[in-house]
């Protein structure tokens, strides 16, 4: 009996390697694929890293007037001052000695090629240091003082961030905008910067190969020693190096693979704020001129128009401050007559109308009258000079000056008070004024939102309340959610141009219950980095009043795209010689005015810089007039009541005559009440007769209605009060 053979089907050997081989291709090139995924994200991270340290070491600069100082290259996060910056007010610290295990900072010197001079305005009066050789600090990223996290100052390749910066350039009150000490040279020995070795910080990284680098638990990998990159590894100098020259794609140890961004002379601030503190300085140390008409001022503090000075804005009486000088001089004359301020309460040992003996002696007034001020040289005499508290306060004594001492009333305490917040009611105590509460609630989507109050007195006045500060935490309400990606563009506006072309998709999210918003990047592989720039026109140095200085900003694309910094692209700066003139009122009492004249010169031609003179008088027609003057005044005796009309008599060159022309001050008469019938309601009571007309009791305030029984009905009266 024959049984049939059924047929089984299958693959062959042959098929099976054939589709083998086809697998290993597809794995072969997915991985070759995530590695070139792999390298490009290490060097775009590290490239964002860099870039982040360096906005917010400008931005520190911007706020605190200097840098910050480097922090520990070798500490790690279980050692204290972790993140922190160092000191560099400490100017003994000694150079070229490598890395400092105690400091946790390296220590460099510049070369004695490159010589500063600033003005070290932590003294008193401020010193100028002449030909300075600049130290660099060489550490980490202090990134507890820029705000930042430790992970932002950790490259691609998981290895610390390079931080360096001029000694000098992180203590705001030695700061120069020209101290920079720092070398940054490329291939060919040139250096990058406008000025030799005149950087302020660079920022860099050690790149894939992680020469030098320091771990982020403080230890430190091997140097090269050899090739572009043994100056970045080398810690005891001020001379750094960025290298397009024998860079591999896969940033192999002979090839030049750091990452570097640095920073030389650019438009610094005036202005500096210490940290912590609200008040604002003024940094430069040379004349200054407010108002003024050159730009080069010719006296070391120069205002055309008033000076006023108040220790106080918010005084009413706007009279309060204080200026400080050695001399008073009246140049109105052709001739400076000047006597020292502290002879002003002196008796006078001349004639002032003498021009050749007038600033031999004090200021004083006629028997009789007080000086109250000085204007334009003269003193201003008073015969009636009245000392009053500032509005809103009481005279509580006299100090052994003979001021007034004045206080507030005594001040109330803040009430218990319900605010809100996210729509609850929260209570605040009663509380001193000067005294803070901070109170929370928990948000529905499961954080925390505060409310800071502070028990404040309100301005001249003796009455608190609570005033809030601030609301933080997160919101009331939070939803989170993954935005929906976008197509934007690649543009990166800045001083050197857009810089990328092309798109790139991103993503907004919001986390809560912080309601943080986080800005992805999902794929930027479309952005292509151009060759941009962008230009302006810069005022000529002080000593050219012609002509401006014109600058380029250029955008260069490599394995490190950057901004060139501002180059300098042509010059035509003139020195003009010109003349100005002014018209000044005469003193007070003289009529006619005073004209004056000042030179802009150029000695040395016109392409070099010239000077502005000092102001000469070119016509004085100033003429002595007689006249009167009436003043209307209070009455001399407190209490009174009318007008007391005073008139002075002013004769050529210095007689005075004071007289009352009027005075019809007297004390007002008393004070007279009465009762007034207002009005009736029916109603129920003792039949009493009403005392309509007779007189009240003076001390019960006006207008207070009382009740007097008459009958059946109540009648109302009011204690009506005349003079």
């Amino acid at each position: 009996m024959c049984v049939p053979v059924k047929d089984h089907k299958g693959f062959t050997l042959i098929e099976m390697a054939i589709a083998i081989s086809i697998l290993g291709i597809i794995i072969i090139s997915a991985v070759a694929l995530l590695k070139q995924r792999q390298v490009w994200l290490q060097t775009h991270n590290t490239i964002v890293a860099i870039s982040k340290v360096t906005e917010a070491v400008t931005a520190y600069r911007n706020t605190y007037g200097a840098y910050p100082c480097p922090s520990s290259l070798t500490f790690s996060d279980s050692t204290s001052g972790f993140g922190l910056a160092g000191d560099c007010k400490d100017t003994s610290v000694t150079v070229g000695a490598g890395v400092d295990a105690s400091s946790g900072y390296a220590r460099a010197t510049a070369s004695a090629a490159r010589q500063i001079t600033y003005w070290d305005r932590s003294l008193n009066p401020p010193v100028q240091v002449i030909n300075a050789v600049p130290k660099i600090r060489i550490g980490a990223v202090p990134f507890k003082n820029l705000n930042l996290e430790v992970s932002d100052t950790i490259d691609g390749y998981h290895n610390r961030i390079f931080y360096a910066v001029t000694e000098n350039m992180a203590v705001s009150k030695r700061f120069s905008e020209d101290g920079g000490g720092i070398q940054v040279l490329n291939e060919n020995d040139e250096s990058l910067l406008g000025v030799e070795e005149s950087g302020h910080f660079i920022i860099f990284s050690a790149g894939k190969n992680g020469a030098g680098a320091y771990t982020p638990g403080g230890s430190r990998q091997a140097c090269a020693n050899t090739g572009m990159e043994a100056d970045n590894c080398n810690l005891t100098d001020n001379v750094f190096r960025l290298s397009q020259a024998g860079t591999t794609p896969n940033g192999s140890s002979d090839g030049f693979d750091d990452v570097i961004s640095f920073s030389s002379h650019e438009d610094i601030s005036l202005w500096e704020q210490n940290p912590g503190s609200p008040n604002m300085a003024v940094k430069k140390i040379g004349k200054l001129g407010i108002g003024v008409n050159s730009k080069d001022p010719s006296d070391d503090f120069a205002v055309d128009g008033v000076l006023i000075a108040r220790n106080d804005p918010g005084d009413p009486a706007g009279d309060k401050g204080r200026i400080l000088s050695d001399t008073i001089c009246n140049n109105s004359g052709g001739t400076s007559l000047c006597f020292p301020s502290a002879t002003i309460a002196g008796e006078l040992k001349s004639n002032p109308a003498d021009p050749d003996t007038a600033n031999t002696g004090g200021l004083s007034c006629p028997s009789g009258e007080f000086m109250v001020a000085i204007r334009n040289g003269q003193p201003d005499c008073k015969d009636d000079v009245q000392v009053l508290c500032p509005t809103g306060t009481f005279m509580t004594g006299i100090k052994a000056n003979g001021e007034l001492e004045c206080s507030l009333p005594p001040v109330s305490n803040c009430p218990e008070t319900d605010v809100a917040l996210c729509g609850q009611t929260l209570t605040l105590p009663e509380a001193v004024p000067g005294e803070e509460k901070t109170v929370s609630i928990d948000t529905p989507s499961g954080g925390k939102r505060y409310a800071r109050y502070i028990c404040k007195t309100l301005n001249n006045s003796a009455v608190s309340q609570w005033t809030l500060q601030s609301r933080y935490g997160s919101p009331c309400d939070c939803t989170p959610s993954d935005g929906t990606p976008k197509t934007v563009s690649c543009a990166s506006p800045s001083e050197c141009g857009d810089r990328f072309s092309g798109t790139k998709t991103t993503q907004k999210n919001v986390s809560c219950p912080e309601g943080a918003t986080e800005n992805l990047i999902l794929d930027d592989s479309n952005c292509v980095c151009i060759n941009s720039s962008k230009t302006r026109t810069m005022s000529c140095p002080s000593g050219f009043n012609g002509g401006n200085i014109t600058q380029i900003n250029n955008h260069v694309c490599g394995s490190t795209p950057k901004c060139s910094g501002w180059l300098e692209t042509g010059r035509d700066c003139k020195c003009s010689p010109s003349k100005e003139t002014r018209v000044l009122s005469c003193p007070s009492g003289y009529s006619g005015s005073i004209s004056e004249e000042r030179s802009f010169t150029c000695p040395s031609g016109s392409d070099r810089p010239g000077s502005l003179g000092p102001w000469n008088v070119v016509k004085n027609d100033c003429t002595c007039v007689s006249k009167t003057v009436t003043e209307d005044k209070p009455c001399p005796v407190g209490g009174q009541v009318g007008e007391y009309v005073v008139e002075t008599t002013y004769k050529c060159p210095t007689g005075k005559s004071t007289k009352v022309v009027k005075n019809t001050c007297a004390l007002p008469p008393p004070t007279q009440c009465f009762w007034k019938k207002f009005g009736g309601v029916k109603g129920s009571g003792p039949a009493l007769s009403a005392r309509a007309g007779g007189v009240c009791d003076c001390t019960v305030s006006g207008n207070v209605s009382c009740s007097q029984p008459s009958g059946s009905a109540h009648d109302y009266y009011v204690c009506q009060c005349t003079n």
